[in-house]
């Protein structure tokens, strides 16, 4: 990882202090969101809202939902993997389809396989959007 990310995974885990022992990789994804979507804010807020991380958790590692300058609402479901190499492009094929798979399912009521916490967050976000 760069320096500059570096840094920035340390201002996250200095502001929000449940992260003092997690790994850098699983930070990273929450500077993706703090600069991508977060317009370079980030705090536990923010990090209570949206991590859905863990066991059970259907490939989606943080939701949220952003409006645009145009009003148009987005529903983020994001997952982050950190790997030095990658077997072949159907690992990233699967990635995708995992979450898809979980979000079909959650809108059909399918949610007896995941874990409370992403239930609470997709419930939350979908009605949102």
């Amino acid at each position: 990882m760069s320096e500059i990310i570096k840094k920035e995974i340390e201002v996250i885990r200095k502001d929000v202090k449940k992260l003092a022992g997690h790994s850098d990789e699983y930070i990273f994804p929450l500077v993706c969101y703090k600069y991508i979507y977060n317009e370079g804010h980030f705090d536990y807020k923010d990090y209570k809202a949206i991590v859905t991380e863990g066991t059970k958790d259907g490939g989606i590692d943080l939701i949220a939902v952003k409006e645009d300058a145009s009003d148009q609402i987005y529903l983020l479901l994001m997952q982050s993997k950190y790997v030095s190499a990658l077997a072949n492009q159907q690992d990233i094929v699967d990635i995708f389809s995992k979450i898809d798979q979980t979000y079909k399912d959650f809108e059909n009521s399918h949610t007896a396989a995941y874990n409370q916490k992403l239930k609470r967050r997709v419930k939350d976000a979908m009605a949102e959007v």
